[in-house]
């Protein structure tokens, strides 16, 4: 499960939508189609469908928001609409549009804009999407957020995740108050984009999974993904101790160390890899932060850097329901199948 591929880099220039007058994320009339975007999605009935889907989830968000927010979105999906375009041509525009690309990040917006868990039990809270964020053309500022919230929460629990989710999204929130002064007037501008997968969601436990693209300056973005877990019936955090005990540290970090040398042997040797520490595996298990919960298990997330070089990316270790029952403490609150 590689969470970390929905973040890309951002720009706030305009796609054809809008160019077109249609406005964003608006259907528009494939007789008319004239650039090589607008082309592929009427050639290709499912990604056509998935268009489709995407103005629907769209529109019915901006419906439910106040105008000041609306506005906001129609920009945020603006900058959104560009990003995915120049992510699935290669951003020179002169390479051919890549079809699946265009199913998997159209899919992945829709999903942002109407949240819906992707292993939902008997129970769960219904979430919405929330908006935030900032959009500064002066100095090719763009900083958009979409979290789920659950809408009128009414138990501590509930309350808990929607401020946990809320403060993850947020980062370090530099975002809101970075100038034009602060960037040096770097002609790369400031760019931070969230979004985010509800892998699990149950009326004791809620797993989200943030992924954060951001660029501040320097030679490259940086992206992240962080789990923001819950136990809502017991108002507290699912801990990384909940997971695997302390005592059982050991034996996980060997499990991972098989699952993860196999992904990154097409990279170089595990056995002499310098990332591959047994400290650095067990690190990122000791860390709250790192864990998503899903309908097959419990994963461990690895950022660029943590295990590997920035190149190689981002890495999970998935460890199924099954296997952590033997690393789990004996009174965990995990939901074992």
């Amino acid at each position: 499960m590689r969470l970390i591929s929905l973040t890309a880099a951002l720009t706030a220039a305009m796609s054809f939508l809008l160019i077109s007058g249609a406005g964003p994320a608006l259907a528009f009339d494939c007789g008319k189609a004239s650039d090589k975007i607008s082309k592929a999605i009427c050639a290709d009935p499912a990604v056509r469908t998935a268009d489709g889907e995407m103005t629907a989830a769209y529109e019915a968000l901006k419906k439910s928001l106040p105008p000041s927010r609306a506005v906001f979105l129609r920009d945020q999906q603006r900058a959104w609409l560009e990003t995915r375009n120049n992510n699935c041509t290669g951003w020179d525009n002169k390479a051919p549009v890549d079809n699946a690309c265009m199913l998997a990040q159209t899919r992945a917006r829709t999903a942002a804009l109407n949240p819906r868990p992707e292993l939902a039990l008997p129970g769960a809270p219904v979430f919405a999407a929330a908006i935030d964020g900032r959009i500064d053309p002066s100095f090719r500022l763009s900083a958009t957020l979409i979290y789920p919230q659950v809408p009128e929460a009414s138990t501590p629990g509930l309350k808990r995740l929607n401020a946990a989710i809320r403060k993850a999204a947020e980062g370090d929130g530099q975002w809101r108050t970075v100038s034009k002064k602060d960037m040096g007037g770097s002609a790369a501008g400031y760019q931070y984009m969230q979004t985010y997968t509800i892998p699990y969601a149950s009326p004791d436990l809620v797993s989200v999974a943030l992924s954060i693209y951001a660029f501040t300056g320097g030679a490259h973005g940086m992206s992240t993904v962080q789990g923001v877990n819950v136990l809502t019936k017991l108002d507290r955090p699912l801990k990384a101790g909940d997971i695997v005990a302390p005592e059982k540290l050991k034996e996980a970090t060997a499990f991972c160390r098989g699952v993860l040398g196999k992904i990154k042997s097409k990279y170089e040797d595990p056995a002499t890899d310098s990332f591959m520490t047994d400290d650095a595996i067990a690190a990122n298990m000791k860390e709250d932060g790192d864990w998503i919960i899903g309908k097959d298990g419990a994963t461990v997330h690895y950022n660029p850097y943590d295990i590997g070089a920035y190149a190689e990316g981002a890495f999970d270790c998935l460890i199924p329901w099954a296997d952590l029952k033997g690393f789990a403490p004996a009174q965990s609150p995990l939901p074992f199948p």
